[in-house]
């Protein structure tokens, strides 16, 4: 092998490493050069292009699944529009008021309304004011403006009233009150609560105007139970009132803003929570308010346009370490908006448009308790629905009907996109993009036009029945169902809303107290009315509220006694009248004694229901006792649930069980309240124990028995007024009477009556369905056909014109009406009120297909429900209401 010298071997390895350090050179200095470039002749233009751009990941919405009726009409779906936010971070601090001007002014000059609000006004005299309880509105309305002080309100309130002078101010307070309160005329409670001490300076009042003035107590033994209510307006018995009765007494009324504490004061929880939360005293004025505000964020203008620049500063802060999300200015902004902001977008920084989807119905108010309602996440929901995915600051969510019940099937995911925006907001490149899906629609059992045409019926009922002198008749429900497939068909309650004004997620105050009035409760003016034919907007009327029954109830009492053997059809009972057996001063009568003092005669039963004979209903009733009614109105599925998708009242069976309840938890509220007045801890489950054998045996040994194994010492005084309470409201004979024709403590709400009326007509009980693809589910009542067939041939007679010769109690409605109908009318008592109108039916009545249930509260008589239930058979079998 040839070898190579030393020397040259030496000279190739340093040519190499000559040329390698060349190379290395050179890359060095184009490398330098090209940083020189980046760094020093190109890097302002680089570092202005980084600090033009941000990177920032939307959320893109997607629509909400439709809502259809079972013929694909619409009830519900998704528009698009396009929320205004503010980005605060994207903009400075020095442009920021102007940046807020700017957009508020574009708002107001297109009709758009600011989504951020502050209770603070300016009234038509150029004053700062609270607003948001209605005080403001009450005084402007009535002075003009809202004086600055209550005791200047007061002054101003006395002229305008002819309030008589020499009053204290707290008198004054009471006079006027009772002014405001009584200009509707109506028989009002002005005092409750009040202590016994009371009863000696009132009862003269009381008896010198004994057509004007009550004062009684609620409950005799509770000496804080005095209540003085007023019948009309009389300026003499009011300034005797006033000068007796506690400012701080009076009930809670809209009709009179004011309240008295140590003195009265007109500052709504609102305005207080406001003043608390932005640091401030609870006792500064409007004006003052204001200004400070004004001075703490820097902004200049006149208040009226200063405001709304004040009210997205405060929102701001509100937000607190949030503020990095977006604060939505306005929502579903119009074309004119849209179009300026994006005009105007370089004098605007910060302000972003954001793409988003409207929930409409676009049947307006029908169907609105089923459908439901939209509404912004609450911050006690935020964790819930974060944990889920959604966007806790503009995303909305169901938060009734079946919006809230099938929010996971009509929810759409939201998608996901990265861009680049320069400065102003305007979109430079998509980095990455994420597609989201629509929700899934929902395909309800509802027949749109038959439900139309209830809600019509219903509220034609309603105020057919108000003009002839019914003017409490404000409140009902109706419900049609299939009797072969058991859908339900109509659903209609009123008073109604329309759940477009929840499309926003947001209401005003106004707007809430109309659709959400609170009633106070007479004995407790804290506490609110629960009294059902209060009218309310937001309450499902046909499924949430439990009525009496009244006389629609009878074939529950027919059907226990036949198949009891206590009756058989052909048996006959002799009305005389008044049932006198267990009271000749106090006995039940049937309803044609009491109108006009004659009698049916001799009734079977099926007469009985033509004629709704009640004599014929407390004897059979009295044959067999309340257990075989209350067994038979629960087999009907009274007292339960009925198992619709919707929140709904399960109504009560009068009887010995549900009398037993109410008195084991009178003992027991009786019992745990002693041992708080002692002092001591509860134990609930011995207190149940010790109420059950109370209620057992109510003697004055078992409740000493009762107070020692709860620790407590005896007191002769509790223990008779507890011992007095259950043996005056045990299960007696004359109760049976009583629930025997659908009145003592029976109540079913207007889906049961409808599915009892299908029953009838079925012979099976049936849980319903509103969703179209869910089966309802049927099962048998268990009764005779036989017993089935009388009590059909009963109700065919109710709207016949000559069954055995004599018209049933329903037979004008349904005079010349081309089908034939099976029904039953209903006219139940409520203590105080007027009469419940009740109408059940099923129709055709030789092959039925749809069974009805109308209720009219306060109403007077049947009639009017009989009315509505012919219009709604009408609609769905002949398809015309007016047939």
């Amino acid at each position: 092998m040839k070898r190579v010298s030393n020397w040259r071997l030496r000279r190739q390895i340093q040519r190499r490493h000559l040329f390698t350090g060349l190379l290395i050179t050179l890359a060095a200095v184009v490398l330098i050069n090209r940083l020189y470039d980046l760094q020093v002749l190109e890097g302002k233009a680089y570092a202005e292009k980084a600090s033009n751009t941000l990177v920032r990941t939307l959320s893109t919405p997607s629509p909400r699944g439709r809502i259809l009726d079972r013929n694909g009409q619409v009830l519900a779906e998704s528009r698009s529009g396009y929320n205004l936010s503010l980005l605060s971070q994207e903009v400075s601090k020095k442009e920021l008021n102007e940046t807020l001007d700017r957009v508020c002014q574009i708002l107001q000059h297109n009709g758009d309304e600011l989504a951020v609000d502050i209770p603070l006004r300016v009234n038509g005299n150029g004053e700062l004011q609270w607003w948001g309880s209605g005080t403001a509105e009450f005084f402007t309305r009535r002075l003009g403006s809202l004086p600055e002080r209550p005791e200047d309100a007061l002054a101003a309130l006395s002229i305008t009233e002819s309030a008589p002078s020499g009053l204290s101010l707290e008198e004054l307070f009471v006079y006027l009150h009772m002014a405001c309160v009584m200009d509707s005329g109506e028989t009002t409670l002005i005092a409750a609560a009040l202590d016994t001490a009371l009863y000696s300076s009132l009862a003269p009042i009381a008896e010198a105007y004994p057509e004007l003035v009550t004062v009684a107590f609620d409950d005799p033994d509770h000496p804080s139970s005095l209540h003085v209510t007023l019948s009309a307006w009389d300026a003499a018995p009011a300034l005797s009132l006033a000068k007796v009765l506690p400012g701080e007494k009076l009930v809670p009324s809209s009709a009179f803003p004011l309240r008295w504490t140590d003195g009265p004061v007109f500052y709504d929880t609102k305005a207080v929570r406001f003043l608390q939360q932005m640091g401030l005293g609870e006792n500064l004025t409007a004006a003052k308010t204001y200004e400070t505000l004004r001075e703490r964020y820097a902004i200049t203008g006149a208040p009226e346009r200063a405001l709304p620049v004040l009210a997205v500063r405060v929102n701001l802060t509100l937000l607190g370490y949030q503020q990095y999300k977006p604060l939505v200015l306005a929502r579903d902004i119009s074309a004119a908006t849209l179009a300026q902001a994006g005009e105007n977008a370089d004098k605007l920084p910060g302000i972003v448009i954001d793409p988003i989807y409207v929930r409409t119905y676009p049947e307006g108010s029908a169907l609105a308790h089923v459908l439901g309602s939209m509404g912004l996440i609450t911050s006690q929901q935020a964790e819930q629905y974060e944990a889920l995915g959604y966007d806790i600051s503009t995303d909305k969510v169901g938060r009734t009907g079946l919006e809230l019940a099938f929010e996971k099937t009509l929810r759409g995911r939201n998608g996901k996109r990265m861009v680049e925006v320069d400065r102003l907001g305007r979109l430079t490149r998509v980095v990455s993009e994420e597609t989201g899906a629509p929700g899934e629609d929902l395909i309800l059992t509802i027949d749109l036009d038959l439900q139309k045409d209830t809600e019509n019926a219903l509220q034609y009922a309603l105020e057919t029945a108000q003009a002839e002198g019914h003017e409490n008749a404000q409140v009902g429900g109706a419900v049609a169902v299939s009797v072969k497939s058991g859908e339900v068909l109509a659903i209609a309650s009123y008073p109604d809303y329309d759940p477009n004004l929840f499309s926003q997620g947001v209401l005003s105050q106004e707007a809430w107290e109309l659709l959400s009035p609170f009633y106070p409760s007479p004995a407790d003016p804290a506490k609110e009315n629960q009294d059902p034919t209060l009218p309310r907007p937001l309450v499902n009327n046909a499924l949430a509220a439990a009525f009496p029954p009244g006389s629609i109830f009878k074939m529950i009492t027919g059907a226990a006694a036949l198949e009891s053997g206590s009756i058989s059809p052909t048996d006959t009972v002799t009305d005389y009248g008044r049932y006198t057996r267990y009271s000749n001063t106090h006995a039940p009568a049937c309803w044609l004694w009491n109108s006009s003092r004659r009698t049916h005669g001799a009734e079977n039963i099926i007469s009985a229901l033509r004629d709704s004979c009640n004599y014929y209903f407390f004897d059979v009733g009295d044959r067999m006792g309340v257990h075989p009614i209350e067994t038979m109105a629960r087999r009907f599925g009274f007292g339960s649930a009925t198992g619709i998708v919707l929140p709904e009242a399960s109504g009560t069976v009068a009887g010995e069980a549900f009398t037993r309840d109410l008195l084991e938890a009178y003992a027991l509220n009786h019992l745990t309240g002693y041992q708080k007045s002692m002092g001591l801890g509860e134990d609930k489950s011995a207190a149940r124990e010790a109420a059950a054998s109370v209620v057992d045996n109510p003697s004055r040994e078992t409740v000493f028995a009762a107070y020692e194994a709860l620790g407590l010492p005896k007191d002769l005084s509790r223990a008779n007024q507890l011992i007095s309470h259950i043996r005056q409201n045990g299960w007696t004979p004359s109760k049976t009477l009583s629930a025997a024709i659908g009145q003592s403590d029976n109540t079913v709400t207007v889906l049961q009556a409808a599915l009892y009326s299908a029953s009838l007509a079925s012979g099976e009980k049936v849980t319903p369905t509103l969703i179209q693809g869910e089966d309802a589910a049927f099962q048998s009542l268990g009764l005779s056909e036989g017993t089935l067939n009388v009590l059909r041939e009963g109700m065919a007679a109710v709207t016949s014109t000559s069954y055995q010769g004599q018209a049933g109690t329903a037979y004008t409605p349904f005079l010349g009406f081309p089908l034939a109908v099976s029904g039953k009318t209903g006219t139940a008592e409520a203590t105080d009120k007027e009469n419940y109108g009740w109408f059940i039916a099923y129709a055709p009545a030789d092959d039925p297909e749809i069974a009805v249930a109308v209720c009219t509260a306060q109403s007077g008589e049947a009639s009017y429900a009989a009315k509505a239930a012919r219009a709604m058979i009408a609609s769905y079998l002949l398809g015309d209401p007016a047939l």
